[in-house]
Formats: C-alpha cells, structure tokens, sequence
C-alpha cells in the first residue's frame, strides 16, 4: 500500500495492513453520506474522491477532490461524530478503511503502532491542510506565513 510505505516503516505498514479492508468504488458512487454514523478512516490507494456537502439552500457544493495518498474519514476516527460532509468517487477508486473496530484493537494489540499511526496522520492531514490553504498566501501573506510559522515550529519538535 503506497500510504503506508510512505509514512511507516515496512515492518509497521505490514502490521497495519492486517487491520484494513480494501474498498472498491466506481465513478459516481458515495463512499459515505453526510449524516452517516462514522464507521472509521479511509486510505486512497488509487483513483480520485471528492467531498461534497448538503447546503440548507437543497444544492450541494464540493468542498475539496483527493486523490492517491490521501486520508478521509478520520474526524470520525477520532470524534465519532456522524459525517459533516458525503464524499464521492469522480473516478474508479480503491482505498483502504480502518474501522473504528480495527483502531480499538490495534490500540491494544499494537499499542505503539497507534502512537505512530496517529501521529503520522496528524502530520499528513496537516501538511494536506496547509497545501490546500496555500491559496491564501494571496490575500493575506505575512498572516499565512505567520501561521504556518508557527505551526512548523509546533510540528517540528515532535517526533516518533
């Protein structure tokens, strides 16, 4: 799985393939929808997602399109939340999903696998968020650069 290999050792990304479930979605089909009880987290190994929310108005509008190494779900991981937005396949996709079941077992079978599993997604949807954010360097660049600052020097003095 290109995810894993890309942020944990080969030894942990073969450990935490054990807990994943390989989903296939063709184009135009819903991973999940908005308001959907949160169920876990997904990997994009392959293809290409987007989110998209329901607005009060009956329209809808695609907040963000992820593709190949990207991670979605995972407010839901944490917070067990219902979902706040639906995500749709744009192209045929394959992806991987951690249950919340599977992350409660990894948590007590693998106990350090969680701590650098979690960690290592807070970093990656950081730096995800910080991309997509990027834009606003535009409009405001010392206020962009003042937060991305200091978010590197928050992030930089962790470490796994």
């Amino acid at each position: 799985m290109q995810l894993c290999t890309s942020f944990l050792s080969a030894e942990q990304a073969t450990k935490l393939m054990q807990y994943l479930e390989l989903v296939h979605l063709s184009e135009g089909e819903f991973l999940f929808r908005q308001g959907d009880p949160s169920e876990g987290l997904y990997f994009i190994e392959s293809g290409q997602i987007s989110v998209v929310v329901a607005l009060s108005d009956g329209e809808t509008k695609r907040l963000r399109t992820y593709t190949t190494g990207a991670i979605v779900g995972e407010m839901g991981l944490y917070g067990n939340a219902p979902r706040f937005a639906s995500v749709v396949s744009v192209s045929n996709s394959r992806l991987y999903h951690l249950s919340n079941q599977a992350f409660a077992r990894i948590e007590t079978e693998e106990p350090l696998l969680t701590q650098v599993a979690s960690y290592k997604l807070w970093r990656c949807k950081l730096a995800s968020l910080l991309i997509a954010n990027l834009g606003f360097l535009a409009i405001s660049p010392l206020a962009s650069i003042a937060s991305i600052a200091s978010i590197y020097d928050i992030t930089s003095n962790l470490s796994y």
